[in-house]
């Protein structure tokens, strides 16, 4: 896989093979005309579910992907077959990103919905009558010595917001469990 490509499925089902072609003569046609030393910086770390690889790396340059990256080597029929064959899963929000992003996140500032501690009795009134989603966001080793029955176990870290929006469908009322010294702002802002 190469070092860093974008993903080509992450627009629609009908025009991931299209996609994938403008990026085979993209790389081919432009980035590899460019010096062999120009950096090359991705828009997201490596590894995450808009990266098509896992090399590990913050960067590269434009020679080194030229000589690595066998797949760029291939002919666009078999480019098309072998990077769309590597492909991974994504969550399901990102078809609805698009729209999303055009129009503009909704700004809170300061202004975040407060967190307000629930009674357990309370928790489970909101998760059984209500339908909300319970979800612990404590680290896993207490999620794993005691839980909510039913509750999600996503643990409040860098990834946390795209897990949510994995699991969890849009819409869907949240009821969270964490513990005292974790951060609430941190919590709502992701």
């Amino acid at each position: 896989m190469p070092a860093s490509a974008a993903r080509t499925d992450l627009i629609s089902p009908d025009q991931t093979e299209i996609l994938t072609r403008r990026l085979y003569r993209a790389v081919r046609e432009r980035l590899f005309r460019l010096p062999d030393e120009l950096p090359v910086l991705p828009t997201h770390g490596a590894g995450s579910f808009c990266s098509s690889s896992a090399a590990g790396e913050p960067w590269t340059t434009v020679g080194r992907e030229r000589e690595a990256d066998r797949l760029f080597s291939l002919d666009e029929d078999e480019f098309v077959r072998s990077f769309l064959g590597g492909l991974g899963s994504y969550p399901h929000y990102f078809l609805r990103l698009r729209e999303v992003n055009r129009r503009g996140p909704r700004l809170q500032g300061a202004n975040w919905p407060p967190l307000r501690a629930l009674p357990v009795a309370e928790v489970h009134r909101l998760a059984s009558s209500a339908g909300a989603t319970t979800v612990d966001v404590r680290p896993y080793a207490e999620y794993a010595a005691g839980h909510v029955a039913g509750s999600l176990s996503i643990a409040l870290r860098g990834a946390f917001a795209s897990w949510l929006g994995w699991l969890v469908p849009g819409g869907t009322s949240l009821v969270f469990v964490l513990n005292p010294e974790q951060d609430r702002a941190e919590l709502v802002r992701q």
